[in-house]
Order: C-alpha cells, then structure tokens, then sequence
C-alpha cells in the first residue's frame, strides 16, 4: 500500500492532484498506513490533517477548520464567514499555492456533515488543477448505501479519484506478526480475524 500511494503521489508532479480514498474496517491500520507514508515524505511535502468526530451534532466543517487553524491567513478568514463559495475557494487556493505540494489528510469521513462533503465533492472536482494529494479514510463497514458519504463519492469525477482498501492480515502475517514479538501464534488469527488492532 506504501508502494502505490508513492506511484500516485509522483504522479500528481506531471498529472495533477488525486484524490485517494483509504478504506477498511476499524482497526485495519488506515491511520497507521497515512502516518507513515507522510512521515517519509515530511521534509519535501506541506502535511495537512483535519479529521471528523462522533459527535452527536457534527461540527460543520469540522476537519476544514483544524486545516484552517494550521495554515492561517485566507483560509482561516474565510472560515470566520459563512460564505460557502469563499471557503470553497479558499481551500483550492491553499492546495494550489507555491512552494512544497500538500499531502492533505481527512480521516473518518463516515462521520462528516454535510457542508464538509459539499467542500469534499467541490475538491474533487478541481484537485487535478493542483500537484496536492487529498487522501480520506472511512470506514468502509459503516457507510452502507444511502449514506450521505456514498452519495458524495458517487459524484466524484473517476479520473481524478483512486481507491485503496484495506484487509485484513492474512494467518501467516499474523503468525509472523506474533512471533517477531515472541508471542505464540496459536489461536490469534482465529480470534482476531487478522485486524491488525486486534492482532
């Protein structure tokens, strides 16, 4: 997985920006697999993160506001207002800018509201005018058909969007796993069924 997000990320140099989407189960290792990837590219990429929360009543632009917070300046302004369209255009702006490309990381979409699908579905359709790399994790087991994140990824343009699911460990990772720790194997696939959380 390491080695496709790096093919992706070289590409948006000549293609323009992508849009990744990591999904899996929880506990599948999709924020241990983003930390990474970032941590080996820290020195020559702007690393972006804004993340959605189980709240009773989400925060609306909930991981938009953490980014704003980061970067300051235009995009925190706009996000003092409520003019959509400046927010929206904000955000294009801030992955365009010069200098080192942005890695912007949006974790745990099954939880976001509506008004940051709407900023994800108006990126998705002009991330290719950048060199950034958006990539978004969810839950993959809790975004059932007419969830709203469903529909918004239905909107996304397929050019511009790749996807990368997440599995579980196979019996013989999780044995390799095991005893690289000097734990016994025996029994640890079938109770975890390989989520490497658990395991």
């Amino acid at each position: 997985q390491l080695a496709q997000l790096s093919r992706w990320h070289a590409a948006t140099a000549t293609r323009g920006g992508l849009m990744v989407l990591i999904t899996g189960e929880a506990g599948i290792g999709k924020t241990a697999l983003v930390t990474e990837f970032v941590r080996q590219r820290i020195e020559t990429v702007r690393s972006l993160w804004g993340a959605c929360d189980p709240l009773s009543t989400p925060q609306p632009l909930g991981p938009f506001l953490e980014v704003a917070r980061q970067v300051g300046g235009a995009l925190l302004e706009a996000t003092q207002g409520s003019n959509r369209e400046r927010i929206f255009a904000a955000t294009v702006d801030e992955l365009a800018r010069p200098g080192k490309p942005v890695i912007l990381v949006l974790e745990d979409l099954h939880w976001a509201d509506d008004a940051t699908l709407d900023v994800l579905k108006y990126l998705g359709r002009r991330i290719a005018r950048t060199r950034a790399l958006l990539i978004a994790t969810y839950r993959s087991d809790e975004v059932h058909a007419r969830h709203p994140l469903q529909a918004a990824l239905g909107l996304l343009p397929g050019d511009s969007v790749r996807r990368l699911p997440l599995t579980a460990l196979t019996e013989a990772a999780t044995a390799e796993l095991a005893s690289s720790c000097g734990r016994p194997a025996t029994g640890l696939y079938a109770a975890s069924g390989g989520n490497p959380f658990y395991v």
